[in-house]
C-alpha cells in the first residue's frame, strides 16, 4: 500500500491540477487520471458511473473497492 501525502505534500505527489483561472487542467487530467472498474455496478444519479481517480491511487482504489465487495458477499443488497 502507497504512503499517502499530507496536504502540505499534494502538489508535489500528485502535481498541480488547477489550470488557467483556477479551473482543472486538461492537460493534468490527461496524464495523471486513469478510468478502474469497480467489482459491482456503480451508479450515479439513476445512470451507469465510471471511476477516474490519479494513477497514484488506482491499484490501491480498485483493491479497497475489491474489500468492500467481498465484505459485502459479493450481493447487491
Amino acid at each position: 500500500m502507497a504512503r499517502w501525502p499530507l496536504q502540505s505534500e499534494c502538489n508535489g505527489f500528485y502535481g498541480n491540477p488547477r489550470g488557467k483561472n483556477g479551473q482543472a487542467s486538461k492537460v493534468w487530467e490527461s496524464q495523471n487520471l486513469v478510468m478502474i472498474s469497480a467489482p459491482f455496478a456503480v451508479q450515479f444519479l439513476g445512470r451507469p458511473a465510471k471511476l477516474r481517480v490519479h494513477r497514484k491511487c488506482a491499484d490501491d482504489f480498485a483493491a479497497w473497492l475489491e474489500a468492500v465487495w467481498a465484505n459485502a458477499g459479493r450481493a447487491r443488497r
